[in-house]
């Protein structure tokens, strides 16, 4: 009754330590001898190895491929805002005219006039020697322009420096940046302040310097109550969000600043050339 161990493996099936080493199909007489079943193993294992090398190779060319794209995107990578704003007038003309003539004609389907191209005699350069940040930004603006000039400003409608940043966000960074100035520095972005308490601003304090978002200063270019008759210096800020986009590239905002460049600021430099007005001898760009 379960003391016969014996007869327990026989009942069971149990291969004995003492029994040769066999392989069974199931069948009775299936038992096969130990080449046969040696071979049957090491096929097994041939065919582990085989899914293992068939593995790393497709983990190889994965890698390989991902290296390959890598390479082709440095090679094809454009420089960053901030990287031009370090070179030649020339270079940050054809920057702005491509940036300008990818956002309208992209955004604006039916534009058929995208305006002159950028001379490079439009562009004005802070110091390329320095590094640029928010902590040192009052110095490069104070040594490039008058600041005698800038703090007897009292043109109404019409900034001596205009700078457009990307978003409401840094223009408030770029505000808090220029604080060692001690300027007027008026604020036109949809923040704080409504489109109505910005004219009476512009009209009545007379600021020397005003930072705006693209969409909020060309309406109020629209309607007039903000002039570049006597601006000297537009100013693009090279913010970039995630290092990828900014104020020129960005499609919620390249589109109302190449579109404010062409209407506005290029009518100055038309009428200039004309011989109608002087405002364009004196109106440049910048890119910070």
């Amino acid at each position: 009754m379960g003391d016969d161990l014996g007869h327990d493996d026989i009942y069971l099936n149990i291969k004995r330590l003492d029994e040769p080493d066999t392989y069974s199909d199931g069948d009775d007489d299936g038992d096969l001898d130990k080449e046969t079943v040696a071979a049957l193993r090491s096929n097994v294992v041939v065919e582990d190895d085989e899914k293992v090398v068939k593995r790393k190779h497709e983990i190889d060319k994965g890698q390989t491929e991902v290296e390959t794209k890598r390479k082709r995107n440095r090679k094809t990578r454009q420089a960053s805002i901030r990287e031009i704003a370090f070179q030649n007038q020339s270079i940050q003309a054809n920057y702005l005219w491509g940036c300008s003539t990818k956002a309208l004609t992209n955004n604006l389907p039916n534009a058929t006039n995208l305006g002159r191209q950028f001379d490079p005699s439009c562009i004005r350069l802070f110091d390329s020697k320095n590094e640029r940040s928010d902590n040192n930004m009052s110095d490069h603006y104070k040594s490039l322009l008058s600041m005698k000039k800038l703090k007897k400003w009292r043109i109404p409608s019409s900034p001596m420096v205009v700078i457009i940043c990307i978003s409401a966000r840094r223009c408030v960074s770029v505000r808090k940046a220029l604080l060692p100035m001690k300027v007027k520095c008026g604020k036109l972005f949809a923040k704080h302040l409504d489109i109505d308490e910005q004219k009476h601003m512009l009209q009545s304090q007379k600021p020397g310097i005003v930072v705006g978002t693209p969409n909020r200063i060309r309406k109020l270019c629209e309607d007039g109550s903000l002039s570049f008759s006597s601006t000297e210096l537009i100013v693009i800020d090279g913010q970039e969000i995630n290092g990828a986009v900014n104020v020129c590239t960005l499609n919620d905002t390249s589109t109302d600043l190449f579109s404010l460049l062409k209407e506005y600021v290029q009518r100055e430099w038309k009428m200039t050339s004309d011989n109608r007005s002087k405002s364009g001898e004196r109106l440049k760009l910048a890119i910070y």
